[in-house]
């Protein structure tokens, strides 16, 4: 028996999302220190969004569940 080919469906909202995130801190110095200070210089891709926070989170849901992080909806 052969195995079929498993596609994902890519969503590419989170990704841009965090493209714009970064983009506007690289022009902007003040703001890069805002983010860095807030803890927002990071994202991480979640059901329905993207959570700006800090590097190294490793328990999403004890983070957002905390107040931590800020999220996008997608």
């Amino acid at each position: 028996m052969r195995a079929r080919d498993q596609h994902l469906m890519l969503r590419p909202e989170p990704f841009l999302a965090y493209l714009r995130h970064a983009g506007s801190l690289l022009r902007n110095a003040s703001a890069w220190q805002a983010a860095a200070l807030g803890g927002t210089t990071h994202g991480y891709p979640v059901p329905g969004g993207l959570v700006l926070g800090p590097l190294g989170v490793r328990n999403m849901s004890e983070f957002l569940a905390t107040g931590g992080g800020r999220v996008i909806p997608m």
